[in-house]
This record gives C-alpha cells, sequence and structure tokens, in this order.
C-alpha cells in the first residue's frame, strides 16, 4: 500500500463509528511518520478548566471557541523514548518532543478560520517547551493546524512567543482532496530530531512554499502553452499568428484563475471542467488531442465573453448578421454553436452557464477589434470563423491537451525560455489546478490557511509579466519595473509602517501597539482602545506604486485583524464611523449642500452596513478602512 492509501486509509477511520476520535487522531500522527505512547489518558479533559488553570480566565475569543467544544483529548506525547532514531542533543535542540491533541466540535459546528486558530493558540500557550500539533474534528472533515513559536525578545520573559496559525482546513475524510494528500504525504518525511521535524512541518504547512511550488509548475505550462496555443492578432496578415501569444496567455491564465475562484464559491458549474461530463456537451470531444480546441472556444470564450461578461436575463447565441451591421461587433453572444452536440438545444447550452453571475469589469471584455478599412485586430479571437474571406485565420485555437492532459504526459522543451538546460513533462492546466486545493479566504497575519488564496491572482500576473518578452527575448522586469513583493517582505513593511504610525501619535500606548500589532490580545491595555480605534480611522496610508496591490492589500488584512482585537463586537468602531458621517454630513447640511433626504440616507447606509451584515462583521470594519485609509496609484 502506497503511503497515499494510507493516508486515505487513516482519515476513513475519523468517520468511523467504531474508531474513536483519540485513536483516529493517534493513527494519523502515526501515519505522518511520528512514534509515540499515549501514557496520559484517553479520556477527554475540560480545555476551560485545564485553561484557567495554567493561563487564568480564557479571553473571550477563546470562550466564544469553546462554546462550539464538545471535547478535547490529549491524544499523547513524543519524545526520545518514542523515536529511537532521533538524535537529540539536550544542550542545544530547542525540543525535545511533541504535544498532541484532537478536539471534537459540537453536532453542527464547523469551525470558522479564526476560531481554529484561537483554539490551536491556546493549547500552544499551555505547552510551553514543545509544539503542538492539532486536529479539530467536525462533522465529515477534520482541520489539522500547527504554530509558529519564536523566542521572546525580552530576556526577563520564559517560554516562547505563539506566533501564526498555520491550518489545513477541511480535509473530508471520505473523499479527500488531491491537495490535502500530497501535503499530508509530505509531512510524512523522515527526520532526525524534534527541531529538524518541527521546521519541516512548518515547511509543509507554509502558503509561500505552497505558491512557490504551484507557480514552478504553471510557469512550464505557461511557455509551453505559447508554444502551442494560437492567437491571430492583426488578421490582414498571416505572418504573424503567434506574435501575440505571450501577452495573450498571460491575459488568459488571469481570467481563467479568476474563474477557478468562482468555480470554488459555486458560482460556476463544475461540469465545465469535467473531461468525461464534456464528452455529452462537445461533439466529438477529445480530452487530450493536439489538434482539437473545442474546449477553449465552446466553453473558455463563451463562458469569458458571453457569460461572465453580459446579464443573465440578455444572455443568447448570436444570430445571422445579415441586415444587422449594429451586432457585427458586439462580442458578448454564445458562438461556436456547431461545436457542442447536436441534441442540445441553446437553452440546454445557456443553462450550463446560468449560475455564474455578470461581473461588472473589464477583465472579460473581449479586446476583438474593427477599428475601421480593412483592419481586425482579433486579440482574443473569439469569432464564429476559422478564418476570413482571404483564409486568414481569426479565431483561436488552444488545444484540448493543455487543459486535460493527465500529468507528465505532455513533454516539452523550455531550454531557451529559461536560459538553460529545462527538458519538462507536465499536465493540462485543469490537471494541475486539481491537484492543489484553492480556498476564497483572505489570510490573515495571525492564522493562515495552507491552500492557494485569491492573492495568487496578482502573483501569477507580475511574474508572468517578467518572466519573457517575445521580441526581446530577455525578462521584461527591466522594461515594465514589475516585481512582485513577497508576502513576508509585505507584511514586514505594514509592520514596521503602522508602529512608526502609532508610536507617533500615540506615545504612550506602545507597549498596547506591539501586542496589538502582534496579535497578543491578553496585553491589550483596555484604556488604550479607543484612542487606537480614533487612530485607524484617521489613519491615511498611500502606495504610490502599488501594481497588483500587494501592499494595500497587506495593510488592509492587518487593520482589519486589529480591529478585530481591540473591538470585537463592532460596537466602538461603529459609534466613530457614525459620529465622524453625523457630524461632516451636518456640516454639509448646515452649508445647504446636502438635503434632509441626502442626509439620512448617508447615515441610514452606515446603519445598514453594520447591521445587514452580522454574518460577517468584517465587511463594516473593511468597507470603511478601504473607503477612509488606503490609497494606491499606479
Amino acid at each position: 500500500m502506497t503511503t497515499k492509501e494510507t493516508i486515505k486509509e487513516t482519515l476513513r477511520l475519523f468517520v468511523d463509528v467504531e474508531t474513536t476520535l483519540a485513536d483516529a487522531a493517534q493513527q494519523l500522527f502515526k501515519c505522518l511518520g511520528t512514534d509515540f505512547s499515549n501514557n496520559i489518558t484517553k479520556l477527554p479533559i475540560d480545555f476551560g478548566e485545564y485553561y484557567k488553570h495554567k493561563q487564568g480566565a480564557p479571553t473571550q475569543a477563546l470562550a466564544d471557541a469553546l462554546a462550539d467544544v464538545n471535547a478535547t483529548y490529549i491524544v499523547g506525547t513524543a519524545d526520545k523514548s518514542d523515536s529511537p532514531g532521533f538524535e537529540i542533543d539536550k544542550t542545544n535542540d530547542r525540543y525535545q518532543g511533541l504535544l498532541f491533541f484532537a478536539i471534537e466540535m459540537n453536532a453542527g459546528a464547523t469551525p470558522t478560520r479564526t476560531k481554529a486558530a484561537t483554539l490551536a493558540r491556546a493549547l500552544n500557550r499551555l505547552a510551553v517547551c514543545n509544539p503542538v500539533l492539532l486536529v479539530i474534528r467536525h462533522g465529515e472533515e477534520i482541520t489539522v493546524s500547527l504554530c509558529e513559536r519564536t523566542d521572546y525578545k525580552q530576556q526577563w520573559r520564559t517560554g516562547e512567543k505563539i506566533g501564526r496559525v498555520r491550518m489545513m482546513m477541511n480535509i473530508n475524510c471520505r473523499r479527500p482532496h488531491r491537495g490535502h494528500i500530497d501535503m499530508l504525504e509530505e509531512l510524512a518525511k523522515p527526520c532526525h530530531n524534534y527541531d529538524e521535524l518541527y521546521a519541516h512541518w512548518l515547511g509543509v504547512f507554509s502558503v509561500q512554499n505552497l505558491t512557490r511550488r504551484f507557480y514552478a509548475e504553471l510557469q512550464d505550462w505557461y511557455f509551453l502553452a505559447v508554444q502551442k496555443a494560437l492567437f491571430p492578432n492583426d488578421v490582414t496578415r498571416d505572418d504573424d499568428y503567434r506574435a501575440n501569444n505571450a501577452e495573450a496567455i498571460i491575459r488568459f491564465l488571469t481570467r481563467f484563475i479568476f474563474v477557478w475562484f468562482l468555480k470554488h464559491k459555486g458560482l460556476v458549474n463544475n461540469d465545465l471542467f469535467d473531461a468525461d461530463k464534456l464528452k455529452d456537451i462537445l461533439k466529438d470531444f477529445s480530452p487530450t488531442a493536439d489538434d482539437n480546441g473545442c474546449y477553449y472556444n465552446a466553453i473558455v470564450q463563451n463562458l469569458f465573453f458571453a457569460t461572465l461578461n453580459r446579464k443573465i436575463e440578455e444572455r443568447q447565441f448570436v444570430k445571422s448578421f445579415q441586415g444587422r451591421s449594429d451586432k457585427y461587433q458586439v462580442k458578448t453572444f454564445y458562438r461556436c454553436r456547431d461545436l457542442f452536440n447536436s441534441k442540445l438545444g441553446d437553452k440546454d447550452i445557456t443553462s450550463l452557464f446560468r449560475q455564474t453571475p455578470y461581473v461588472n469589469g473589464s477583465l472579460f471584455e473581449c479586446l476583438d477589434d474593427r477599428p475601421g478599412g480593412d483592419r481586425t485586430f482579433c486579440y482574443d479571437g473569439f469569432s464564429n470563423s476559422k478564418t476570413n474571406k482571404q483564409g486568414v485565420i481569426k479565431r483561436a485555437f488552444v488545444p484540448n491537451s493543455l487543459f486535460f492532459a493527465p500529468d507528465k504526459s505532455l513533454t516539452a522543451d523550455l531550454s531557451r525560455e529559461y536560459g538553460r538546460q529545462h527538458k519538462v513533462k507536465i499536465g493540462g492546466l485543469i490537471t494541475l489546478f486539481n491537484r492543489y486545493y484553492f480556498t476564497v479566504e483572505e489570510n490573515t497575519p495571525t492564522d493562515e490557511q495552507i491552500a492557494l488564496d485569491p492573492e495568487l491572482l496578482g502573483r501569477v500576473f507580475e511574474n508572468l509579466l517578467g518572466t519573457y518578452n517575445p521580441e526581446t527575448q530577455s525578462s521584461s522586469r527591466n522594461e515594465t519595473g514589475s516585481f512582485y513583493t513577497p508576502r513576508e517582505i509585505v507584511d514586514y513593511m505594514v509592520i514596521e509602517s503602522l508602529k512608526a504610525y502609532f508610536y507617533n501619535k500615540l506615545p504612550d500606548c506602545q507597549a498596547t501597539v506591539d501586542a496589538m500589532l502582534n496579535g497578543d490580545a491578553d496585553n491589550i491595555s483596555p484604556d488604550d482602545k479607543q484612542p487606537l480605534l480614533k487612530a485607524i480611522y484617521n489613519c491615511r496610508i498611500l502606495d504610490p506604486a502599488c501594481g497588483s496591490g500587494a501592499f494595500p492589500m497587506g495593510m488592509l488584512q492587518r487593520l482589519v485583524d486589529c480591529l478585530r482585537l481591540l473591538d470585537p463586537d463592532n460596537s466602538a468602531w461603529r459609534k466613530i464611523v457614525e459620529d465622524e458621517a453625523a457630524d461632516n454630513s451636518g456640516q454639509v447640511y448646515r452649508n445647504r449642500q446636502l438635503s434632509d433626504d441626502e442626509r439620512n440616507e448617508r447615515l441610514e447606509q452606515i446603519k445598514r452596513s453594520f447591521e445587514m451584515r452580522t454574518a460577517n462583521a468584517d465587511y463594516a470594519r473593511k468597507l470603511y478602512v478601504i473607503q477612509r485609509c488606503i490609497h494606491g496609484i499606479d
């Protein structure tokens, strides 16, 4: 049995009614390569009382998280006696072992990422000398988490500072995602001591490493697609079919990744990405064909330009242009009807796209253009016809194999693109995406889900811009000045900028500022909360070269995290926003620039922002931080 199969069998124990959570968790940890004996107890402990005995009264955030907990187990410990192959040096090694906990949530309760992080952070505070690996079972899914631990800067403080919590969330125990299985398998690497084991686990529990690995594979696919795809561009000429490929593939990837996140939210039909289902949707569909591009023309282009770029009630197939010259340049009609299964009617086909919303923006605007005269530019190549009257190609071509080829079935020599020997075997784009777990939830400075998140879109766009210029065969970074700032650098810039601002604004609150920026709710002085909230509301942040927005987004996430710590129920933040709005609108009103109805509507809008979004308290936090505090120019 392979390691992957063993992991799948072990995960099924979590939904086996005859296996206790403690036993299932112990088998999982052993499956990950750690031997240990459960020499404490198999009985559940009272988490709240245990924490109170060791650390004092739980914080409000921990109390809220504990309200959803049904049972807590100390699954076991691991030390030298359980790992005879480990070479532990008690003088130099930081850790002499590990602790393993398991938590059972109440029936129907699914922990938010914030609550899961709160539970993990609390257990790590209790484990003074050893890192904790925690598994939380909720329904038929589990969440596995690990905390960053660092030394305190103050010499007088003992123990370690508990930092960001890293989590693999929502692992389905019956049907685990391929991405989760791969990461769990990677955890099982042999190590020589607990310092090395903990460092290795942190490396696996790393969004940066996951994104870096994904991008390396995506970049190989990009270079191969530039070689194999065809975007016609100027159809008055037949000698530049691939001159536009590099830019066109970057544009395609940006759109497709956006669509993939929509799919993860249930806003795009999964059948449109399933090779087996597509055989009933498309005519003569072969998922591995190199000479057939029906998937891109019939599904992807119609999804981009006739679905996401057109209101639901207006979507329809293009009709004959005869006598309708005003419709000729309208690029929001469905096209390539002949590529669909003849058994499907127009309504059957358009229904495949119905659950997808209209996106009011320019990302999915078709760039094909006919400026006048004989010139026609098919930058996107969205056309019913393969060629024009002169036989020049006008429809884009992307072979099906670039989407659905199995892993390592496509071979490519990319030595020219990389400037060194580089021959690869890769799979199709959808095959690649299916190997990684995606999330639409933003990571925060204090908790991080190990999955590909929406920040990936900016990272891919800017990195691909800097990969290859087809005219000069050199890096285009030198020409565009585009560089993607890594998240850890963004975090550092954000924290140092905010420290400078708060220290200058509130010099007597520096200890609370440090605690707030470190996510340490226990050491935030109650007297400092109101001044800090007002300082956040009055701060102004400008990124004069924001690119895809890594720094503004990092600043937004950090400030929202601060607001959560300072004002968990949003009451103080709401009062500041309402008082400021009432004062401002009152001044305008007194100057007769605002009517009674306009003034009341402004105040009512604020009320709705806070009261109608109670399911997501961050909505009002983000809304007013974005509107008032953060600015970007590029």
